[in-house]
């Protein structure tokens, strides 16, 4: 289920901004359980470098080739401990289904404490090829048009993408965790109101707390 696993919830909306916008986004660690969580050579340093350096607040970007990538920091809150904190600590069922799934690999992924560095959500906006292409084809001034264009696209591409895709990954997390007063701020919204993708993905999260919430309350009323 799709809320007990962040990580796969993420991969899947991914994959739908992937076709949609031609960017995408992941949740990786170094700690990794399942195989596709393993960070590639970028998002490796981008991790060494955020536990290297307090004064990045988290955040790490660079060029990778022709592709701009940004990765923000998922620290460990108490929450988190269930699945990931001490092995002694985690509720003996958890456990058995994380090794039942994962094998050894649960043991790089456990023993954490709050305010560790569990991972990164690591963020592809451009397309390979773009900026290469571009510069090849302007001069100085067309570069410095196309770089204050870029600077214009990145603060809405972080205000617009990566805000929201932060909030809906730590929606997912706290829900997974039983945490049912997440408010997406779309409460009320229909999906056919809406234009973008990424609030409809959010008012979709809402139907499923929404769902969850209700059959919990059933649950209750039967004992």
């Amino acid at each position: 289920f799709y809320l007990h696993n962040p990580a796969l919830a993420t991969r899947e909306l991914s994959q739908l901004s992937k076709a949609e916008y031609g960017w995408t986004f992941r949740v990786v660690s170094d700690r990794y359980m399942a195989p596709q969580d393993k960070p590639d050579k970028w998002e490796s340093i981008a991790i060494k470098e955020i536990m290297k350096s307090k004064e990045r607040g988290g955040e790490f970007w660079s060029w990778d080739g022709d592709k701009f990538r940004f990765a923000k920091a998922i620290y460990v809150k108490k929450g988190c401990l269930k699945c990931h904190g001490p092995e002694e600590k985690i509720p003996p069922a958890i456990m058995k289904a994380l090794r039942a799934k994962y094998g050894d690999n649960v043991d790089r992924a456990i023993n954490y404490k709050v305010g560790d560095l569990r991972g990164i959500i690591s963020v592809t906006i451009l397309p390979p090829g773009i900026i290469s292409t571009a510069i090849s084809l302007v001069d100085f001034w067309n570069i410095a048009a196309l770089v204050l264009a870029f600077l214009i696209f990145w603060f809405f591409a972080k205000k617009e993408i990566i805000a929201p895709i932060e909030k809906l990954t730590k929606a997912a997390h706290d829900i997974s965790l039983g945490k049912l007063d997440v408010d997406l701020g779309v409460r009320g919204l229909k999906e056919e109101s809406v234009k973008d993708e990424i609030t409809k993905l959010a008012i979709a999260i809402e139907r499923l707390r929404a769902s969850i919430q209700i059959a919990m309350e059933r649950l209750r009323k039967k004992r």
